[in-house]
C-alpha cells in the first residue's frame, strides 16, 4: 500500500471520529517553539523546537512560506532546535541543542555545514556580533555528574577562537546559560538560568569577557526568574519564567530598570528578538509567535498547536 493511500485512510479515520468541524491542519501551527528571528530577506524564521523539531519561515504578516527539518540526527534534522541567528551573509545558524551541534543553512533551507566539538559543547543559544563573530552559550547539561557551562566564541567559518567562563555560582560563572545577546558596544548579556540572574560581560583590550558585577547588583532586584532576553537601542528586554509576568526593560549600560511592558499576555516567553522596529516574542507554552511594540502593544499574534 502506498504512503499516499495510507495518509488518505488516516485522514478519513480522523474525519469519522472527530468530524470536519474539529479537524484542521495549519502548517503555521507550533508545538513549543523556542525562538524567532527576522531575516534580511524580510521573512521571520522560527525554531519550532521541543516537539516539531523544524524551522518554519513566515512573512511579516504571519503567513506560512516554507519549512524544513524533522526529528532526527542526520544533517538537516534536529533534536530540539533551541536558538537561531543569522550571519551577515544571510545564512542561518541553528543551535541543535540535544544533538550538540550548530547547523548552518542557506535562507531557503539548504544544509551547508555542521559544527561540533568538545570546545563547543552543547549549544543552547547564540548571537552574532557586528564583526560576524559568533558567541554561543554552552548549556552544559551533557553530564550531570560533571556539569559545565560557558560562552564559546567562533569565527564566521565555525573556527574556535576562545571559551569564557565556567560552571558555578560566582559572578561571571554560569549554570545553564539559556539566552545570549550582544549590544552595539560588544557587551554581552547572558541569562544564567539556574542561578536566576542576568549577567553582563564587557570586553577588555585583549577581548576577554569581564563580568560587570555593578550591572548585576543594580538589575537583579527587579526580576525573579529570567528566561530570555534581547538588546535594542541600549535597552535590555528580559522575560521571566512566570505566567503572565511582564517583560522588564533595563538600561544596557547602568542596569537601571526603565519600565515593564506586556503584562498578562504571555505564559512562558522562551525567546525574544528584535527586527529594529518591534519585538518578536515566542511563547513556548502558549504556542504563539507575537509581534509587539517596544512599549508592549500587541501588533500581531500567530498561534495554534499542531
Amino acid at each position: 500500500m502506498s504512503n499516499v493511500i495510507k495518509h488518505f485512510i488516516c485522514l478519513i479515520g480522523i474525519f469519522l471520529i472527530y468530524g470536519c468541524d474539529n479537524f484542521s491542519y495549519h502548517k503555521e501551527n507550533f508545538d513549543q517553539p523556542t525562538h524567532a528571528i527576522f531575516g534580511k530577506d524580510g521573512y521571520l524564521y522560527v525554531s519550532d523546537g521541543y516537539f516539531n523539531s523544524r524551522i518554519v519561515v513566515l512573512n511579516n504578516r504571519g503567513e506560512y512560506i516554507r519549512e524544513w527539518g524533522a526529528k532526527g540526527y542526520a544533517k538537516g534534522q534536529f533534536n530540539n532546535p533551541h536558538g537561531i541567528g543569522f550571519l551577515q551573509n544571510g545564512n542561518l545558524l541553528v543551535c541543535d541543542r540535544d544533538n550538540a551541534r550548530i547547523q548552518v543553512f542557506s535562507p531557503d533551507g539548504k544544509f551547508l555545514h555542521q559544527w561540533y566539538s568538545k570546545s563547543i559543547g552543547r549549544p543552547w543559544n547564540l548571537c552574532v556580533s557586528s564583526k560576524n563573530d559568533i558567541y554561543i552559550v554552552d548549556g552544559g547539561d551533557q553530564d550531570g555528574n560533571n556539569p559545565r557551562a560557558g560562552i564559546v566564541k567562533l569565527d564566521s567559518n565555525g573556527t574556535f577562537i576562545a571559551r569564557y567562563s565556567n560552571f558555578g555560582t560566582l559572578p561571571g560563572e554560569l549554570n545553564w546559560p539559556h539566552s545570549i545577546a550582544i549590544d552595539t558596544s560588544n557587551n554581552i548579556f547572558v541569562v544564567d538560568l539556574r542561578n536566576q540572574r542576568v549577567q553582563r560581560f564587557s570586553q577588555d583590550t585583549q577581548l576577554q569577557l569581564i563580568p560587570d558585577t555593578t550591572w548585576l547588583r543594580t538589575s537583579s532586584p527587579h526580576y525573579s526568574k529570567p528566561l530570555s532576553l534581547t538588546v535594542h537601542n541600549q535597552e535590555v528586554y528580559i522575560s521571566q519564567d512566570i505566567v503572565d509576568s511582564p517583560i522588564v526593560v533595563f538600561d544596557a549600560t547602568t542596569g537601571q530598570k526603565k519600565r515593564e511592558i506586556a503584562p498578562g499576555i504571555f505564559k512562558r516567553i522562551h525567546g525574544i528578538s528584535t527586527d529594529g522596529t518591534s519585538l518578536w516574542v515566542v511563547d513556548e507554552v502558549g504556542n504563539s509567535i507575537s509581534r509587539i511594540s517596544f512599549n508592549g502593544d500587541l501588533l500581531l499574534q500567530i498561534s495554534g498547536k499542531k
